[in-house]
């Protein structure tokens, strides 16, 4: 009895088989790189970053429109006022409109070294605590955003001449 080959053989080869897998191993590769990693602490960096990024306009804006100009803070939002005759205006540009964060981000505001309070009171309902001179100079200060439930905390700090950083506090 003599072996007979097949002319009409089915299915793949191993080379085949071993191809496919490598080409399906490299996609895989790729879709899991190209996922976005999920950082918690996102949203708030993102909040700070914002503020510096808002801050450094509106020290610009001040010395090119030749106005005083101001940051009014409570414990969950802050917004941007200019001095005009009948005093403290809030701002209503939208880049520069009231800023409310989310539930659960805090707010501390620090002014050389002192943490100030930002509950209203009675006789001293919420008002500016730092000023952006139309000469280019502004209160040094720091703000603390924190996140209540996992204690995460950024510090965005005006380090002078203008300087900020935004850093992940330990």
């Amino acid at each position: 009895m003599a072996l007979r080959w097949r002319s009409g053989a089915a299915g793949f080869t191993l080379i085949e088989m071993l191809v496919v897998t490598v080409i399906i191993a490299l996609l895989m590769g790729l879709v899991v790189l190209s996922l976005p990693a999920r950082d918690p602490d996102r949203p708030l960096r993102d909040e700070a970053e914002r503020m510096a990024a808002l801050v450094k306009m509106l020290q610009q804006e001040a010395v090119f429109q030749s106005r005083e100009m101001a940051i009014e803070f409570g414990a969950r939002e802050y917004r941007f006022l200019t001095l005009e005759q009948q005093g403290w205006i809030g701002m209503t540009d939208a880049v520069y409109r009231d800023r409310s964060l989310p539930q659960d981000i805090t707010l501390h505001l620090i002014i050389e070294g002192e943490e100030v309070s930002l509950q209203p009171t009675t006789e001293d309902q919420q008002r500016p605590r730092v000023f952006l001179f139309s000469s280019g100079e502004m209160t040094p200060f720091d703000v603390i955003f924190e996140h209540r439930d996992r204690g995460t905390r950024y510090r965005y700090s005006i380090l002078g001449a203008g300087r900020a950083q935004v850093e992940k506090m330990p």
